[in-house]
Formats: C-alpha cells, sequence, structure tokens
C-alpha cells in the first residue's frame, strides 16, 4: 500500500478575490438593497443616497427617480432623517412578458439615516431635480464649531 503527504494550504480552497469582490459589489451596489417592510409581500426598495457634513450644514442626495416631489414623505424624529416614497410600476400591462434584462426597480422606496449634532429643522430645505432629492439640512447655532480666542495673559 502506497500513500502520499500532501500539505495542505488553507488558501487552496478560498475564493478567489476576484470571485469575493464579484460577488460583494453585486449583492451591495448592483441589486438594490430590499427591506421587508412588514406590512406587505411586496419589498421595500432602500434608495440610494449619499450624505456628507459641512461645518454648518448636513446635505443629504437621494436618487427617487419616477416620483413626483408631492409624493415624497420626509420626516425627522430624535436626529433619524426618514424618506419614503413609491415609484410607480412603468410596465403594468407587461406582467406576462417574457424580461431578457430587469434592473429597473419599482414600488415602495425608503431611505433612514441617523445623524450627529442637532439640526434646525425649521430652516432645512429640500429640492428635486432630474429624479435627484436635495436635503439642507442646517446645524443648530449651538451645535456649529466654535472657535474659542486665546488672549495674553498679563
Amino acid at each position: 500500500m502506497v500513500s502520499s503527504v500532501t500539505n495542505w494550504s488553507p488558501f487552496s480552497e478560498a475564493l478567489p478575490l476576484r470571485d469575493v469582490m464579484d460577488r460583494l459589489l453585486e449583492q451591495s451596489v448592483l441589486r438594490p438593497r430590499q427591506a421587508g417592510n412588514g406590512r406587505s409581500q411586496q419589498p421595500a426598495w432602500r434608495m440610494p443616497m449619499d450624505v456628507y457634513e459641512t461645518p454648518h450644514e448636513f446635505v443629504l442626495r437621494a436618487w427617487a427617480p419616477g416620483i413626483k416631489p408631492d409624493e415624497l414623505s420626509i420626516t425627522w424624529d430624535q436626529g433619524t432623517l426618514s424618506i419614503r416614497g413609491t415609484i410607480p410600476n412603468p410596465y403594468p400591462d407587461k406582467q406576462q412578458a417574457v424580461w431578457h434584462a430587469r434592473e429597473l426597480y419599482y414600488g415602495d422606496v425608503f431611505a433612514t439615516v441617523s445623524l450627529p449634532g442637532t439640526v434646525d429643522v425649521d430652516k432645512a430645505e429640500a429640492s428635486f431635480d432630474a429624479g435627484v432629492l436635495t436635503l439642507r439640512l442646517p446645524k443648530a447655532e449651538a451645535a456649529r464649531p466654535k472657535q474659542i480666542r486665546v488672549q495674553q495673559a498679563g
């Protein structure tokens, strides 16, 4: 009986980095993120958004294609901003069609983000252009950075 010994390497069973990155991008970027809304069988899709902060405000830009501005619901509650809307079904009569590609989504969409600091909601501005919602949320005066001057002693 002849036996052979081969060295085992943990890397021999690992997925190549390219495969891992492809899966990661496919799941997190190329497909809209779903979240059950608990009320219906139809999922709610997470609205893609960017959020950044300047010394004086928070700015949020969210994609909302096909939604009319007056059909968006934007709420602020104890440091959490929520946006909800519904992208209409552009193909109501094409349900029996044979699809070759279907990447655009429709139905309920949402975005929720918690923001640090205090926001002056009364001065918030919302604009909508070409399917992109832009919110400007000024920081409350108490939350803005302050410069403290150093004085010469004596």
